[in-house]
Formats: C-alpha cells, sequence, structure tokens
C-alpha cells in the first residue's frame, strides 16, 4: 500500500486494491465443482460499487443496523464494506449461533436488515419474525453451490438494484461514502454470552484501519504473500 495513500475506510482499502492490483484474483476457495476460483480486485469493487448503492436505493442511511448473519465466505468481506461504506452498522455473527442469540441481538442492535448465508437462513429468520419485529427485510447470499445467489430477497438482486441505480447516476457511491464519518460506529461484534448475555462491542473504520496499518508495519506482509484464514469472519482478528 503506498504510503501516500492511506484509506480511512474499507471502502478505500478495496478501492486501493483494484487500483494497484486490478487484475490480481484472491479469496480463492474450492468449489463444489472442485475447481479453485476466486475474484479479481477489480471485480470485488465493482461488487462493492452494487451492493453498496443497491443497499442505498433500498433506503439503508446512515447509522441503520445490518444483521450479518452469515460464515465464512468469499462475499463476506464486500458485503460487509458495502454496509460500512453506506454508512451502515454491520452487526456480524455466525449461523451457527441459536435462536435465543439472535433475537437477542437484532433486538439488542435495533437491526432493521438481516444479510443471511443462505435461504434455509432466511427461512429460519422468518419464522422468528414475531421474536425480531425491527427487522423488517432479509437477503440471503450464496447458493448451496457457494455461487452468490440470485432472484427475489438475495445479494444477487440487491446488486441488480444497484447497477440500475448506478447507471442513472454514476456518482451514488463516490458522493455517500463521502459522507461517511470514519470514526463513527461501524461494527458491533457481539460475544458468545458466556459470561451472560451477549455484549455488543462498538468499534469503528477509523479503529480497524489503525490496527490493520499497525499489523502490516510489524509483520512484513507483501502483495505477493499468499494466507490461509481459519477464523470466522466476523472473529475480531
Amino acid at each position: 500500500m503506498n504510503s501516500d495513500r492511506i484509506p480511512n475506510t474499507f471502502y478505500g482499502i478495496l478501492e486501493i486494491a483494484a487500483d494497484q492490483h486490478p487484475d490480481k484474483e484472491t479469496f480463492k476457495r474450492r468449489m463444489p465443482d472442485g475447481k479453485i476460483r476466486g475474484r479479481t480486485y477489480r471485480q470485488l469493487k465493482e461488487l462493492c460499487d452494487q451492493l453498496l448503492a443497491g443497499l442505498v436505493e433500498a433506503g439503508v442511511s446512515t447509522g441503520d443496523r445490518v444483521l450479518f448473519l452469515c460464515d465464512t465466505s468469499s462475499n463476506w468481506l464486500v458485503t460487509d464494506a458495502a454496509i460500512t461504506g453506506a454508512g451502515a452498522v454491520s452487526v456480524p455473527r455466525g449461523t451457527d449461533v441459536t435462536d435465543e442469540d439472535i433475537s437477542y441481538i437484532a433486538n439488542h442492535s435495533e437491526a432493521s436488515i438481516a444479510i443471511v448465508q443462505k435461504k434455509k437462513d432466511m427461512d429460519r429468520l422468518k419464522s422468528m419474525s414475531d421474536k425480531i419485529p425491527t427487522v423488517k427485510t432479509i437477503y440471503y447470499m450464496e447458493e448451496d453451490s457457494l455461487e452468490m445467489a440470485e432472484g427475489p430477497h438475495t445479494l444477487g438482486a440487491l446488486a441488480e438494484k444497484g447497477r440500475t441505480a448506478l447507471s442513472r447516476d454514476s456518482a451514488i457511491v463516490s458522493r455517500t461514502v463521502n459522507t461517511v464519518d470514519p470514526k463513527a460506529l461501524a461494527t458491533l461484534i457481539y460475544t458468545s454470552g458466556t459470561t451472560g448475555e451477549p455484549k455488543g462491542v462498538m468499534l469503528s473504520q477509523a479503529g480497524w484501519i489503525y490496527a490493520i496499518l499497525t499489523t502490516l508495519k510489524r509483520t512484513g506482509f507483501r502483495s505477493d504473500d499468499v494466507a490461509v484464514s481459519l477464523l470466522p469472519p466476523w472473529h475480531a482478528f
């Protein structure tokens, strides 16, 4: 990362990566057909733009809480960047959580939108609608094939909404991202609740990015390094 380009948002990190390494493939994973595939940084940025514009078109605004009930996925980071890029607050948790914890987290955070892993997870939340009354809209991210879901109530539909919006107004993303305060609440990570009710840890993009840049200086990571991630995506690491 060039020293003269220090990002202050997650979107800014993706923007720099897409500019510096547009054709480099990343977030590779073995798909059900046995092939290992990923997306280029340019493709990730394009998808993030579409999702961000789609969220804005769907009425998401600064401070809105988005329950992000998903497991490890190549779509996770780009969706999280779109949520925070829209000025909303990401409330991430894995799908192995209990109904009681979902209810507590959704209500405590006052989440109005939920993005979940698969249709079965959307159906689960719908069956809990009386317990999570603030959640009005649910999208699911992936099919069982691990490909991004398409059709009604999916991440693909949200991206399509964004593509349509961007065709009318190409400045939606830059205008929205430029209004985001990097020091404002961006992520609420709830603890496992082993010492009582889960506790929401309040984190800003500025804090995350300071930690990232400090870590990079200490580790000496380079752009040609390859890393394997084993932690759940909502883990603080």
